[in-house]
């Protein structure tokens, strides 16, 4: 997983699995994108092979953070796996 904080939007790519193994990463991605001033975020999910409840907890907390700010979360190129969790979720 990477979060590339330089860029505009800024951007997590996840790849791979994303379960409990990668809490640590995602924990780390959120902290230093909620230190920054609001910006829009896009959620790169083309390459996640499984996305668990810490990678919905990602979404969930980079959204609840950037309402208030009028700024967006995009989740861009979710794979099939990470559609279907978005969907049940309602977040696609």
């Amino acid at each position: 997983m990477w979060c590339f904080v330089d860029e505009r939007p800024r951007r997590v790519a996840m790849r791979g699995e994303i379960d409990l193994n990668t809490r640590p990463q995602l924990a780390g991605a959120y902290r230093e994108l909620a230190r920054l001033a609001p910006a829009d975020v896009v959620v790169d999910l083309a390459d996640v092979t499984f996305i668990g409840c810490v990678g919905l907890e990602l979404v969930v907390r980079l959204t609840a953070h950037l309402e208030p700010t009028g700024h967006t979360l995009v989740i861009d190129s979710p794979s099939p796996p990470a559609r279907r969790l978005l969907e049940l979720t309602g977040f696609l």
